[in-house]
């Protein structure tokens, strides 16, 4: 399951990562699912915290209660839905695949420890490109 605070931050970058996977049409239909989800929770808590009147209700007050409680119900329907479909697709979207060195196949974190535990010393990644890795910064 992904970070759905991560993708909201930068979806340009989760999309990117996924579109290997072909997953990037889920990566913006959860996008979709998820804002809808975020507006409906706030309906919803908005139409929870609208307070009943203080004794004996007018025949006024009892329809605009009545028309609440309708659209308090309709709102936490859709809100019921958009939570199982937004469920759904974090669970169908995979994570991104973790950078892998080409050289020796390894991921870049796995491979950066072995540097560090190695002691070499190469360029930073924002320089190279790639982590400075053993292998990488005897070749550069």
């Amino acid at each position: 399951m992904i970070d759905i605070r991560e993708l909201r931050k930068d979806p340009n970058a989760y999309a990117a990562k996924l579109a290997r996977n072909g997953a990037s049409d889920l990566v913006k239909e959860l996008l979709n699912v998820d804002t809808a989800w975020r507006a409906a929770t706030n309906a919803a808590e908005s139409a929870r915290a609208q307070k009943k009147p203080v004794g004996k209700p007018t025949p006024d007050q009892l329809q605009e209660l009545q028309r609440g409680t309708e659209q308090r119900q309709e709102t936490e329907s859709e809100l019921a839905k958009l939570d199982r479909r937004r469920k759904e697709l974090l669970d169908r979207v995979p994570n991104p695949r973790p950078m892998t060195c080409r050289t020796v196949g390894r991921t870049i974190s796995r491979c950066s420890a072995r540097s560090a535990r190695q002691g070499a010393r190469g360029r930073s990644a924002r320089q190279e490109g790639l982590l400075s890795c053993a292998h990488h910064a005897a070749t550069s």
